[in-house]
């Protein structure tokens, strides 16, 4: 039987269906560890009589700002199953937790049994411009892993977080950016994001490949712990609330 799902989700099986809700096959994963999901061979029912469908989604870098909120909004989800990988511990995560100290060298197997993979790790842009060159080398490295990883996997899309800054030089006043127009990249931090979309897009094979290139950023942490005050929305409103002024940080 055929369901439809909403395929505005990150397990949408094609770029077109992204933008519509049809039927496709019915695809079904268990919740919890790998010998669970090839254990998992019929779909379950739901309420409405219609077949459940799962996707096994891993998030790297699922400690930091946005892996954290796409964690807790992907763990409501009765459509996804998610595997947090992480570098360090993270204790306000839940669910299946996979720790891997540098995804650079190190993430074979962490993405066995997995179909989506949201590659979010990397240093952020106040790390990348402390150092730059250890930062940009630190970032290819990880993409280069974890997109070899997927492969070897059998993932079947990896979906990549990159930074509208990756225009760079174009994004001036008055300038209309898209997708067509030309990267020219000036920050240490856009330049490694636009090398790590080219080393993902090289490794790929025949996994999809999706690029989203982000704006700003806007919302609470996951957790206390998760340190992005740096962003500028985020440090307006602790000013708000810790003091009796507002100041404008522009460095």
């Amino acid at each position: 039987r055929l369901c439809a799902i909403r395929l505005a989700d990150i397990g949408a099986r094609s770029v077109d269906d992204a933008e519509h809700d049809v039927p496709i096959e019915i695809r079904h994963s268990s919740a919890a560890s790998s010998a669970r999901y090839a254990d998992a061979h019929q779909p379950p029912t739901t309420t409405e009589g219609c077949p459940s469908i799962m996707t096994r989604l891993a998030v790297t870098g699922a400690g930091g700002y946005i892996g954290g909120a796409v964690v807790a909004a992907a763990t409501g989800d009765p459509g996804l199953s998610v595997r947090s990988i992480v570098r360090e511990p993270a204790p306000w995560l839940t669910g299946e937790v996979v720790q891997v100290a540098d995804l650079g060298v190190d993430a074979e197997g962490a993405l066995d049994d997995i179909e989506v993979v949201l590659h979010l790790a990397g240093p952020n842009e106040v790390e990348t411009a402390s150092d730059p060159v250890a930062a940009i080398a630190s970032a290819i490295g990880a993409a280069r892993s974890v997109t070899k990883a997927a492969a070897a996997a059998s993932v079947r899309r990896i979906v990549y977080v990159s930074t509208v800054h990756v225009y760079g030089a174009a994004l001036q006043p008055g300038a209309q950016v898209d997708e067509q127009t030309i990267p020219m990249p000036r920050h240490p931090y856009a330049i490694a994001r636009l090398a790590c979309e080219h080393i993902i897009a090289a490794e790929a094979g025949p996994l999809e490949v999706v690029v989203l290139r982000l704006t700003n950023a806007v919302g609470p942490p996951a957790a206390s712990g998760v340190d992005r005050w740096s962003l500028v929305a985020n440090d307006l409103c602790r000013q708000a609330v810790s003091g009796d002024h507002l100041e404008l940080r522009t460095d």
